[in-house]
């Protein structure tokens, strides 16, 4: 049996991610572990070389197997969401500041874009924004069947469920 291989295509994709990341704000982009107010760790999946632009990527696909909308995929993203709001933003009165003055959550599917800026009309807090970056249609293709293959292995109940343990896993390892 082919198992399939999601932890080397989201480094696939959020490498592509952070190029076109890189090509908008003229400045590097990596993975990067940021202290929280609170003093708690998060791993988030770009941060530019100057800590200003700090971003979530997500490849999450739309609808389930089923034709259901995704419940765990978009609490998923509910919970990026969070943590970006908790990152403090630089305030008028501090010009040059290293705090994060971009907030992105970054959604590459087309179908899961629309699905989750419906149910979140007017529930974004204010200096986040939710983009749209549609991967090529070759990368876009490995993607559908990752997740289909992921889908045959383990169910569609599973598969939402591994696929938002496998992305909390990879945010907490330090």
């Amino acid at each position: 049996m082919v198992v399939a291989d999601t932890a080397s295509l989201r480094t696939e994709v959020e490498s592509v991610i952070r190029l076109r990341l890189a090509e908008m704000f003229g400045q590097p982009f990596a993975s990067q572990i940021l202290t929280l107010p609170a003093g708690a760790r998060r791993e988030f999946d770009a941060v530019s070389s100057d800590g200003t632009v700090v971003v979530a990527i997500k490849t999450s696909s739309g609808l389930t197997s089923g034709g259901n909308l995704p419940p765990g995929k978009i609490n998923s993203c509910i919970t990026d969401l969070y943590y970006l709001s908790l990152l403090d933003a630089p305030s008028p009165k501090e010009p040059g500041s290293k705090k994060p003055s971009t907030r992105l959550l970054v959604l590459t599917n087309p179908e899961f874009f629309k699905i989750f800026m419906k149910r979140m009309k007017d529930a974004i807090a204010p200096g986040i924004s939710v983009v749209h970056m549609p991967l090529g249609p070759k990368l876009q293709k490995e993607v559908d069947a990752v997740i289909l293959q992921a889908s045959r292995e383990m169910g569609p109940l599973a598969v939402e469920a591994a696929a938002v343990a496998a992305e909390e896993q990879a945010e907490v390892s330090d």
